[in-house]
């Protein structure tokens, strides 16, 4: 029996999209955001509209994470050019990446009354670069895989310390103010 990773074994699921969700009394307690800017997920003209559908329908906690402004578009278009150029074979879906410029943190303007905002950088441009550059190179890509597996640990307080402006990718947590204090 197929058991599905948001339901019980057998239980039918209605279909929707981003912009429209099938079941308006559906409510999650904590709602991943979806994906705004990576592969071609979700195109620049829907975007406020996916951000106001989760709203709507989550009860507590919002999390969006995504590349974020002009300066990390510009950075992804340099590395595919980069791939290019060296004839590297791009990452599958990197067209549509690079289809529509990212969104900012203006994406989600004033947001509705009762929910509040924190933004939380990931991986500094510098570093997005280098690492992007080095799976380019197979024993560099492999080492780095290595110490994951092997010391994961100092590979995640490293990875740390290069959350920092300017940033390749923001994480927003939206919260509703009713639920702030339990956060």
């Amino acid at each position: 029996m197929r058991r599905d990773l948001f339901g019980a074994p057998g239980e039918e699921h209605a279909r929707g999209s981003g912009i429209r969700t099938p079941v308006a009394i559906l409510r999650w307690r904590v709602r991943r955001g979806g994906r705004l800017g990576r592969n071609g997920a979700c195109a620049s003209p829907a975007r406020e509209q996916v951000v106001s559908e989760v709203l709507r329908i989550a009860r507590k906690v919002v999390v969006f994470g995504y590349p974020c402004g002009p300066a990390a578009f510009e950075l992804d278009q340099r590395l595919y050019g980069d791939c290019q150029s060296r004839k590297f074979f791009a990452p599958s879906g990197w067209e549509e990446h690079m289809l529509h410029p990212f969104p900012d943190e203006n994406l989600f303007g004033e947001l509705p009354e009762g929910w509040k905002r924190m933004v939380i950088p990931n991986e500094s441009l510098p570093f997005h670069y280098g690492m992007m550059k080095t799976k380019m190179f197979r024993p560099w890509d492999y080492s780095f895989r290595l110490a994951l597996w092997v010391v994961p640990g100092v590979v995640e307080r490293v990875l740390r310390r290069v959350d920092r402006e300017p940033s390749y990718r923001k994480i927003f947590v939206l919260t509703r103010e009713s639920y702030a204090a339990y956060t």
